[in-house]
């Protein structure tokens, strides 16, 4: 191989704020960046749709698309993003080149509501038997690589890669008290698998209290009932209840800077990247304990079952006190706030970009059977 290294990513799509297309972008800028400081590295990257002005990006909706591009036969590994099913996935079973799978997880169909949806995950499950033809699997939380192991797959082979912070709230650390009202925050898509349905039921038991709950999120794929219900209880509770859709990142990052508590209800999730901003934020977290939300929140927030509107009505009740006392409560027991930060900046020191693209360039130098000489240096010098 060549000193020059060429790289293909894929997905079903690049849209922002999209967890999955934050993460094939997130290659690509690292690739730019790397290029940029001289070295002898190029991209390109295949998705099927895109709200994103990049040279690298080429837009295919079949594998007869990509294979024939010009640069794709050059490409000295290949590394696909793994989430919902797109027909670009179908190009892993016709290439002679290393393989890295970056492993998202999906929704149990269980939980999902419509029928197009439901065959979609039912898809997304079926297709994991293709992970074995990838060189390495990196699952971006714990869970995944739990259940992939639980289903059979080789542990020595799947490492987590865990993923960066979106958006970043700059001096939100500066805060020592909690607002009063103490305002409460939700950051996800308005759909009832989230929880949101579960949050709002809980909050009746809350809105008597000094407390406001903010909803952002993105309605690119909402359901229609839950969305009503929403706006049916922003419309009972004017000041109380407030509604940011479709955010911009400064926009989401000042909803982060003032809040003081984030809250997760999710019935299922496979990472949470929220958590991760709402932490980075200085936020405390409620979350439940569906999925890789225990292992994201690090012992640092308050777990509750999922789809259990009590247990998250008391939950945020407790929390309200013990913030007012100036307690985080932990696994630990309740800290102060500053022992609750120094706590937070260890745990977060895997989820850094910093972290996250050193990884990454460690995966690929150990797929790569003769990784160029300035990867292998920069990979064993840290």
């Amino acid at each position: 191989m060549s000193e020059k290294l060429r790289l293909a990513f894929y997905a079903g799509v690049a849209y922002r704020h999209d967890a999955v297309s934050n993460s094939f972008m997130e290659k690509l800028h690292l690739v730019d960046r790397l290029a940029a400081e001289g070295y002898p590295i190029e991209a390109v990257g295949f998705t099927t749709g895109t709200d994103y002005d990049h040279a690298a990006i080429q837009l295919a909706s079949r594998v007869r698309e990509v294979m024939e591009h010009p640069a794709f036969a050059g490409c000295d590994a290949h590394i696909f993003e793994r989430a919902m099913p797109y027909p670009l996935f179908d190009v892993i079973a016709l290439m002679d080149r290393p393989i890295l799978m970056i492993d998202h997880n999906t929704t149990p169909v269980d939980l999902v509501a419509d029928e197009q949806s439901r065959a979609a995950c039912q898809q997304a499950h079926d297709e994991r038997i293709k992970l074995e033809l990838a060189a390495h699997i990196a699952t971006v939380g714990e869970f995944t690589r739990y259940e992939l192991i639980d289903l059979g797959f080789d542990g020595d082979n799947i490492s987590v890669l865990h993923l960066p912070p979106a958006v970043v709230a700059a001096d939100a650390f500066d805060r020592t008290t909690p607002h009063t009202p103490l305002r409460l925050l939700y950051v996800g898509r308005m759909v009832e698998a989230k929880g949101v349905l579960d949050l709002l039921e809980a909050m009746e038991s809350c809105w008597s209290r000094p407390i406001t709950l903010t909803m952002a999120g993105s309605l690119r794929f909402p359901e229609a009932r839950t969305l009503e219900r929403i706006e049916e209880v922003a419309r009972m509770h004017p000041g109380q209840l407030h509604l940011h859709f479709d955010a911009g990142d400064d926009e989401v990052a000042d909803l982060y800077r003032n809040a003081d508590v984030v809250v997760i209800p999710s019935h299922h999730e496979g990472y949470c990247v929220p958590v991760v901003e709402a932490l980075g934020a200085g936020c405390y977290v409620i979350a439940s304990s569906a999925g890789n939300l225990p292992f994201v929140m690090g012992g640092l927030g308050t777990i509750v079952p999922p789809g259990d509107p009590e247990a998250l009505g008391r939950a945020i009740s407790d929390v309200a006190d013990a913030l007012g006392r100036g307690d985080h409560p932990t696994s630990w027991g309740p800290l102060d706030r500053a022992g609750w930060q120094e706590k937070v900046k260890v745990h977060l020191a895997s989820y850094t970009k910093e972290h996250y693209e050193a990884s990454l360039l460690g995966l690929i130098h150990q797929i790569l059977e003769e990784p160029p000489a300035w990867l292998t240096e920069k990979v064993t010098s840290g």
